[in-house]
């Protein structure tokens, strides 16, 4: 079981709490356990990977928009480390980032004026919203430019991710079988804290966590390697 859709890690969850319809949990209850595991244990994957920990994403701007939505797969943006505009040469142009929101609302009007002004931007600026439904977030990622291109960018966004939203029953979790189940594992034991049952019933979810958490410390072991070994000209051994 690896990068599994939510429909199919809450399907799992299920029958380890021996309930195979919602009777006590809902999907919505489920699915915010299952995104709370999920955020702890792909951040730990990150963490053990850190190539992975850095993505790119590649956006067009449209001419005089103000922003543009950022679709990232399998990632979230948790910090842009870089924004290139990558239109007439690459590696792109650096821009900067706004202080605020604010700023780059007043450097891309008039004052005293209902026109935009375009042009080359210069700043960007990145805002994250949120709604919650059936237990899950759906997440939204915009950027803004100052000034507001009079013409298509093409842009290039460096970003440090972060766990994504599974915002829906088809998004998958991007995780090797060894942490994903930590996350069934620990959705749960976070069930089992929701529905308050004896010390005792709650004891054996943790110590399947604490298995699955111990597979995956071992796994990370036997990823770290010491200096190889030194050859010689005449080693042929």
């Amino acid at each position: 079981m690896s990068n599994s859709a939510l429909s199919t890690v809450r399907g799992v969850v299920r029958t380890r709490l021996n309930e195979s319809t919602a009777t006590f949990w809902s999907n919505a209850d489920l699915n915010k356990h299952i995104q709370t595991a999920y955020n702890t244990y792909f951040g730990m994957y990150l963490n053990k990977n850190p190539r992975l920990a850095r993505q790119s994403a590649d956006v067009t701007y449209t001419a005089s928009a103000e922003s543009v939505t950022v679709t990232t797969t399998g990632y979230s943006i948790g910090k842009i480390v870089l924004v290139e505009d990558r239109t007439d040469i690459q590696p792109g142009i650096p821009l900067e980032e706004a202080d605020s929101m604010w700023n780059v609302i007043n450097e891309s009007v008039e004052p005293d004026s209902s026109d935009t002004p375009t042009g080359d931007p210069s700043k960007w600026y990145f805002v994250r919203s949120s709604s919650t439904a059936t237990g899950v977030i759906s997440l939204t990622q915009t950027l803004y430019l100052s000034p507001v291109p009079g013409s298509a960018r093409s842009l290039r966004i460096h970003y440090m991710a972060e766990p994504q939203s599974l915002a829906g029953d088809t998004y998958t979790t991007g995780l090797p079988d060894i942490y994903e189940e930590c996350v069934v594992s620990g959705a749960c034991v976070l069930a089992k804290i929701q529905e308050q049952v004896a010390p005792g019933v709650l004891q054996i979810y943790r110590d399947q966590l604490q298995s699955a958490e111990a597979k995956v410390r071992e796994n990370a072991r036997g990823l770290s390697t010491g200096p190889g070994r030194i050859r010689y000209y005449d080693d042929t051994n």
